[in-house]
């Protein structure tokens, strides 16, 4: 690969990590808001400074790089993160659920609302990398 091809690669690689922080987290504050009004328990996650937002970077350097040089095999690679990832959320998400059902009724709805925002933000995510990866392609004549 030549010099130029590269640095263009990486910006696009840097705006596939960056650029998608604005809009998914206004999405996901919203959502997250309108979830807190149902309830007041917090997950350890929500605790920890900006877990999820470094964790959404590393996500997003992995589909692009993974994009580039294993394009055949993305959509296994997608596959088995995202299942990984839902599995060890959805204990947490089983844990809390038990703990506001003992609190209110309804609250399955606010485990359902907590998976909604997880899936909305991979989505984003997703089609991101994917938008800036082609695009990068477009701009290289590839």
């Amino acid at each position: 690969m030549e010099f130029i091809t590269i640095i263009i690669y990486f910006i696009f690689l840097l705006a596939s990590v960056l650029v998608p922080d604005v809009y998914i987290l206004s999405v996901k504050k919203f959502l997250t808001n309108k979830v807190k009004e149902l309830s007041t328990v917090k997950t350890e996650s929500e605790k920890l400074f900006d877990i999820p937002q470094v964790l959404g970077w590393t996500e997003r350097t992995l589909y692009y790089l993974f994009l580039a040089f294993f394009i055949n095999q993305f959509a296994i690679f997608l596959g088995i993160w995202l299942a990984l990832k839902t599995i060890v959320t959805f204990k947490d998400w089983q844990a809390q659920s038990t703990v506001t059902k003992k609190a209110k009724a309804g609250s399955g709805n606010i485990v359902k609302a907590k998976f909604s925002i997880f899936l909305i933000g991979n989505g984003l995510s997703i089609i991101s990398v994917i938008l800036f990866f082609f695009l990068a392609k477009a701009i290289l004549g590839f």
